[in-house]
């Protein structure tokens, strides 16, 4: 199953019905992919700030996460505004943003960038998110959208941030991807798998 498409099945299995993007480049392919899927009505914003601030209402709302979606560098920090008027207000939601091919990251260059857009958005969003997740393999997508979505509903609910490279989003993962994280239960895993499994048979 690729990325894209347990991302899509990932969020209607959490009965996420709405989700809010300003379309870019690097987060094309998950948009499409939930487009493709049906299921989710996927409402376009003329700013990604826009964008964060819906999905900010669909979590006072529905007391489930809003979900927005924005592009690498600019498109991505636009959601700021909003993610912080999450955190500040304790309301779920989960940003997916998307990122830079892996072998166009600069690493420890000391140049501004490397890959169109690049920007590292997860030290921006640290400090206003319960979490920010830079995903770096196909294996970590399973258990980091769980843990995340645990994370944005528990406790003090808040925001969370996934960054997701480009050339990630493509890959495949298998069944046997799915591991316990420290911060992930046996249970959480079992119902991880019971999910996973249902749309491997389906």
């Amino acid at each position: 199953m690729k990325v894209t498409s347990y991302i899509a099945k990932f969020l209607k299995e959490k009965e996420i019905d709405t989700i809010f993007e300003l379309q870019g480049g690097m987060i094309t392919r998950i948009i499409d992919e939930i487009h493709q899927q049906g299921g989710i009505k996927i409402v376009s914003m003329h700013h990604e700030q826009a964008a964060a601030m819906a999905a900010d209402a669909y979590g006072r709302i529905t007391n489930k996460p809003g979900i927005a979606l924005a592009t690498s560098g600019p498109g991505a920090t636009n959601l700021l505004t909003g993610i912080g008027n999450c955190y500040f207000d304790s309301v779920p939601a989960i940003f997916i943003t998307g990122q830079v091919n892996l072998n166009e990251q600069k690493g420890d260059r000391s140049t501004r960038q490397l890959g169109f857009q690049e920007t590292d958005i997860v030290s921006m969003a640290k400090p206003i998110t319960k979490e920010a997740y830079a995903i770096k393999t196909a294996k970590e997508i399973p258990s980091v959208f769980e843990e995340a979505y645990q994370i944005a509903i528990s406790g003090r609910p808040g925001p969370v941030l996934i960054d997701i490279p480009m050339n990630i989003q493509n890959e495949k993962i298998e069944i046997s991807d799915l591991k316990v994280t420290d911060s992930i239960s046996e249970k959480d895993l079992t119902t991880q798998q019971h999910f996973f499994q249902n749309y491997l048979n389906a």
